[in-house]
């Protein structure tokens, strides 16, 4: 009876710690297969211990066993079991901590490890992306190079066919795709010289045009626009020289071959002689300037034709007035002669006006052309109508 009596505490108390461990188990659903496995031998351990301090105390080899009272034993018996739940309740909560501590680093690394195969995993997609940009980056920038190559080669065959508006046109496209190439400004340049050139060649051709034809004074005209268009092309400045110099010299001859009239005048006549000097002179100090004279057919001729009309003013013609010896006789610019019957003299070829007035009649005027082929000219001058 009393042994029966001591070993059912016992069981109550095993009944005690493996509830507890259940619960500590129970709350940790994550525990390894070796957690589990160490807390099964010390459970083990502790029922052994709890088996040998709860057997019965051996007889004495003589007597009868001491009676302990049945209130003693139920006493004694909280008391071990509170004693044996405090002193192996404190070792397996502190495991159960450390294991959950063990469980949360373990959990902390786990979360560790899947952000960094997350990080990893992003890492590589972000390397796939810029690889992906950088592909297509570089297949813009080879196709924005092909297409930027095309412009800047047709700009270049539209220039040497001196289609300079076609050149700008694709220099406008190729600039749209690289502004900043120092090709652009360049081909720009050649455009833009190229585009003066050929119009001072054009220009140039117009004024030897006008030279071939001693249009002087148009040849001078072309000049100015070329040196408008760039102001140091010393070629040109000489030949605008030139073409001064024939002006002048044409504009002398004009003066004489178009009014031979006016060498009737004796001061006239002096300076034309003294003209044809100069242009002489001229044509001596200045020819290497000047060209040569076959060169010149229009000026040689205008110099052989004003000398010889020169030489013809220079010859006197006989000319004879006759009148009624009523009117009044004068020729303009040569002197007044009165009422005459007939005056006799000598007049140089050119154009002349004779006046014959009469007081009480209307005056007479007659204008005279005297040339050197004349010989003989009878000029008849009398006032006969009445006013």
């Amino acid at each position: 009876m009393d042994k029966v009596n001591l070993k059912a505490p016992s069981s109550s108390v095993e009944a005690q710690i493996k509830e507890d461990m259940e619960n500590s188990i129970s709350s940790n659903n994550k525990s390894s297969s070796l957690i589990l496995i160490l807390l099964g031998t010390i459970i083990c351990l502790i029922l052994i211990i709890i088996s040998l301090l709860l057997s019965p105390p051996s007889s004495p080899p003589t007597g009868e066993p001491k009676k302990i009272p049945e209130k003693t034993i139920i006493i004694n018996k909280d008391k071990e079991e509170k004693e044996v739940t405090k002193e192996f309740s404190e070792p397996i909560k502190k495991i159960v901590e450390e294991e959950k501590k063990k469980e949360f680093l373990k959990e902390a690394e786990i979360n560790t490890e899947e952000k960094k195969e997350r990080a990893a995993e992003l890492e590589l997609v972000n390397k796939k992306n810029e690889e992906e940009t950088v592909l297509k980056q570089k297949l813009e920038e080879e196709t924005l190079e092909k297409e930027f190559n095309k412009n800047i080669s047709e700009v270049l065959s539209a220039i040497e066919k001196n289609n300079f508006n076609r050149a700008e046109k694709n220099l406008t496209v190729a600039r749209l795709l690289k502004a900043n190439e120092p090709v652009i400004k360049e081909l720009k340049q050649r455009i833009t010289d190229k585009r003066k050139q050929l119009t001072i060649n054009n220009l140039i051709q117009t004024a030897q045009q006008e030279e071939k034809n001693e249009q002087w004074l148009q040849a001078i005209n072309v000049y100015k626009k070329i040196l408008s268009i760039d102001a140091n092309i010393n070629s040109i400045i000489v030949k605008k020289q030139r073409a001064n110099v024939y002006l002048k010299l044409n504009t002398i001859l004009n003066n004489i071959v178009e009014k031979p009239e006016r060498l009737s005048d004796d001061k006239v006549l002096t300076n034309a002689k003294n003209s044809i000097q100069l242009i002489k002179s001229e044509l001596k100090e200045k020819r290497q300037l000047l060209y040569p004279l076959s060169t010149t057919p229009g000026l040689t001729r205008k110099i052989s034709t004003a000398e010889k009309i020169i030489n013809e003013a220079s010859i006197p013609i006989k000319v004879t007035i006759q009148s009624d010896n009523l009117t009044e006789i004068s020729i303009y610019k040569v002197g007044s002669f009165g009422k005459l019957t007939e005056k006799k003299l000598t007049l140089r070829p050119g154009h002349y006006t004779i006046v014959g007035s009469r007081e009480g009649y209307r005056d007479v005027r007659k204008k005279v052309v005297i040339t050197a082929a004349d010989q003989l000219i009878i000029l008849n001058v009398k006032c006969k109508e009445t006013i």
